[in-house]
């Protein structure tokens, strides 16, 4: 009878195991940055990363050729070379080393995932131009910039140093990443969003299950638009505990509610958590915060105008300092001391707040769309300009940035610059410019005998390139 016993509760165990796993739904795997090296002259590693499988480890290819042929799955014209990196990719990175037929043309390349939740092309296209030989006897250096470093490779040892766009992902705090124009992180039946997917790693995802609750997608104006009955539950309860919140987006109020249009919270009413929110019946941001010596919902500076057209927000509270910047510009600075209050569990929300444990009580709704959403903690004013610029140059609203912001004319994309005719006394360099970054580049070159770091003063000499603005 023991032995009897055992047997049928293994079998229950593995029935109800199985009917588990069957029930888990697949979703489109999520692609990230692609980026290459040349470890050789007649070599390069192009290289993906899959930020999320959506369940299902799925199949990845590169393809790759002297033409970019874009995000189709199908496209019209075929890519030059397509190859099977693995038929169960984890999530992670993954590559491939290609001979490269021309030194002389340029190469792109995408990675393309696919499983039973479907098929995606990555966004961010992955460019190749090669290093051209050197054989000069008396060369005093070589640079190639399209990396993160800027490595003497000719063995003078002459190293400089590469800067690259800024990329919420550095953020090392951050909570949440929303991004609606990543179509591969929204998953939708006739654009009712049940999951807009976190692009932070931490899988804290904005999720809704009840239809009459799901907000809108649109692809053409990659937004989310909630209605004024919308709300989004954040997986994992991130928001909860946190003392120094910080909320960045790119949002549009299509209409006032008094007391509502709550963009994120974690409950934010009595003596618990915080809400980013419309104050009362007046067109006007309040960083609400509970516990703390600020007061609940103090007035801004200004009140421009929330309902016109799409804006950057940013609430953050630092070092016992409330904040809030609208397009980049302060309009809330107060001192805030003491701890916010927490208490329940499972009120994170986007586009609205829940004042009962296990996403219950809805309140707050939001009416208006989101494009991009980051929350962190603890996040240095710095880091903020640096995703308000982030956010303005990918939203075209740089035009709204003031002045004085460091990121409204923002650093371009690193070009790749080196030398390729060495003669005894000069040496031509010639650079590719990959992205101008909103504004026309001049480029100069700055050289000496001495690395003189990121700085342009102390260097021997400095030449401008021609033609480097287009």
């Amino acid at each position: 009878m023991k032995f009897k016993k055992i047997l049928i509760f293994s079998y229950t165990l593995a029935i109800s195991l199985s009917s588990y796993l069957h029930s888990q739904t697949i979703v489109p795997a999520g692609l990230g940055q692609m980026s290459v090296t040349q470890p050789s002259r007649g070599n390069a590693v192009l290289t993906g990363q899959l930020l999320q499988t959506g369940g299902q480890n799925p199949t990845v290819k590169i393809r790759w050729g002297d033409e970019d042929r874009g995000t189709a799955v199908t496209p019209s014209t075929s890519w030059d070379n397509e190859v099977i990196i693995s038929t169960n990719q984890a999530a992670g990175s993954f590559s491939y080393t290609i001979t490269i037929p021309d030194l002389d043309k340029t190469y792109y390349f995408r990675a393309i995932a696919s499983s039973s939740g479907g098929t995606v092309v990555s966004r961010s296209l992955g460019v190749l131009v090669p290093s051209a030989p050197v054989g000069v006897a008396n060369l005093q250096g070589r640079w190639n910039f399209d990396g993160e470093n800027a490595k003497d490779s000719s063995g003078a040892g002459r190293h400089g140093t590469a800067k690259k766009l800024f990329s919420p992902s550095e953020v090392s705090s951050m909570k949440l990443w929303l991004d609606a124009s990543d179509s591969t992180t929204i998953s939708h039946s006739s654009n009712a969003v049940s999951q807009w997917s976190d692009k932070s790693g931490n899988a804290n995802h904005a999720t809704q299950s009840i239809s009459a609750s799901k907000p809108t997608y649109s692809s053409t104006n990659q937004k989310i638009t909630f209605d004024g009955n919308d709300i989004l539950k954040v997986s994992n309860d991130p928001f909860n505990g946190l003392q120094e919140p910080a909320t960045i987006a790119v949002v549009k109020w299509n209409a006032l509610s008094t007391w509502g249009n709550v963009i994120t919270s974690y409950h934010g009413e009595g003596s618990n958590g915080w809400q980013l929110r419309q104050k009362g019946a007046n067109e006007m941001l309040s960083y609400t915060i509970r516990g703390t010596g600020g007061g609940g919902d103090p007035n801004t500076s200004s009140t421009p105008d929330l309902t016109n057209a799409k804006f950057i927000v940013s609430a953050y509270r630092k070092d016992n300092v409330r904040y809030i910047n609208f397009n980049g510009a302060q309009i809330l600075n107060l001192a805030d001391s003491g701890s916010i209050g927490y208490s329940g569990s499972n009120r994170s929300a986007i586009g609205g707040k829940f004042q009962s444990d296990s996403f219950g009580s809805q309140r707050g709704y939001l009416n208006g769309n989101l494009h991009e959403v980051v929350v962190a903690n603890e996040i240095p004013a710095s880091d903020i300009q640096k995703i308000e610029g982030y956010l303005a140059h990918k939203w075209n609203l740089t035009d709204s940035l003031p002045g004085n912001h460091p990121y409204k004319v923002f650093k371009s994309f690193q070009p790749k610059v080196f030398t390729n005719s060495i003669g005894s006394n000069s040496a031509t360099a010639t650079a590719t410019l990959l992205e101008t970054g909103g504004a026309d580049t001049i480029f100069e070159i700055f050289y000496g005998t001495a690395d003189k770091g990121v700085t342009v003063i102390g260097w021997d000499s400095n030449s401008s390139l021609p033609d480097a603005q287009n």
